[in-house]
């Protein structure tokens, strides 16, 4: 049987990898000549984009560099519908005390998918093992740039499980890591404005992008103040598609398998609210009895959400607990406990207080 729509649908995806092509050329372009900078009517003075090394890397990478030699080196790793950029408020304190932070936007997120060419599927699409892949790189490249300063990667939600998959792919990638949010069994919540959206995806275009800013809304944080901030981000996604949905699902579920395989010689360092609502609390305590680290730490926020990290709004315990971990983790793995951190330009902003 004749089958000529096959020979439409192959031409018609020649064209559109033909256009990614040229829109990768075009995001490789805008990197180089530094288009990932703060908007114009940004106050946010503390945020630099490190330009050359963004265009070497072939990513959007932020940078808060401490003012001197850096104590020691913080990869951060955005949640899903995230980007770098959400790590600002803490990224500046920890600069303050002489840590250098790098953030980037993984594939389909912030950068990526806002200011890539519309027909570039792999920069607009989530592609958590191409994020996999240049987070490796930009370690790579770190281990490189600063010798002998320890390395530690900063998770927050699907942030945290691909911390925990680099240090199980890569066991010596990093020396420790600060996992907040980290979940393996996400609440599932669909409301007529879900079911709606998934009847569209079925049984009319199943490609469509789907609205989950009231997901978002509901579920990211017990505080109006974070879950607004957060659908209100320029740079975040507030939709999906169903297929990105489901590979953030299977991510996070298959990190859990991961877990045993990491070094006993990694340090942890473990945060989790009680009223998380996106993940199951209980997540943590399965996480935790099965990692294998000698040296592991939980700390529960007493009243706190999802969201503890990514925020404008991080709570001064959540500061001291990162500050003290990093202190004696950064002296452990360097072994020298003469070094004081030095402070950076007081026009760092402090963290937003929360409304009552």
């Amino acid at each position: 049987m004749s089958r000529p729509y096959i020979g439409l649908f192959t031409r018609a995806k020649q064209l559109r990898q033909l256009a990614a092509t040229a829109g990768k050329a075009a995001l490789l372009l805008t990197l180089a000549a530094g288009a990932f900078s703060a908007p114009a009517n940004s106050t946010e003075l503390e945020l630099s984009v490190t330009d050359n090394l963004s265009a070497e890397l072939g990513f959007p990478l932020y940078t808060w560099a401490s003012a001197s030699s850096p104590q020691a080196i913080i990869v951060a790793i955005h949640g899903a519908t995230l980007h770098g950029r959400s790590y600002s408020t803490v990224a500046q304190t920890l600069s303050q005390k002489g840590y250098s932070v790098f953030a980037p936007d993984m594939r389909g997120f912030g950068a990526w998918y806002h200011n890539s060419a519309p027909t570039d599927s792999d920069a607009k699409h989530v592609i958590y093992s191409q994020s996999e892949a240049d987070l490796f790189k930009l370690i790579t490249k770190l281990r490189e740039l600063y010798p002998g300063k320890a390395i530690f990667l900063m998770g927050e939600s699907v942030g945290a499980n691909m911390a925990i998959r680099l240090m199980a792919d890569h066991p010596n990638c990093a020396e420790g890591m600060i996992l907040s949010g980290a979940g393996i069994k996400q609440r599932i919540f669909f409301g007529p404005h879900g079911l709606l959206q998934m009847l569209t995806v079925f049984f009319v275009n199943p490609h469509a992008q789907l609205d989950i800013a009231p997901y978002i809304k509901s579920r990211v944080s017990e505080s109006k103040d974070i879950a607004n901030e957060r659908v209100g981000d320029p740079l975040g996604r507030t939709k999906l598609d169903v297929v990105e949905l489901f590979k953030t699902r299977f991510f996070n579920k298959d990190c859990l398998k991961l877990v045993p395989q990491l070094s006993t010689k990694t340090s942890v360092l473990v945060l989790e609210g009680d009223k998380d609502r996106l993940f199951h609390a209980d997540d943590i305590e399965k996480i935790m009895s099965e990692l294998p680290c000698e040296d592991k730490t939980l700390h529960l926020l007493k009243d706190r959400g999802h969201i503890n990290l990514e925020t404008a709004y991080v709570l001064p315990e959540v500061n001291a607990i990162l500050e003290d971990w990093l202190a004696d983790k950064t002296v452990k793995f360097s072994g020298d406990a003469t070094k004081s951190p030095t402070a950076v330009s007081s026009a760092i902003e402090p963290s937003k207080t929360l409304s009552p």
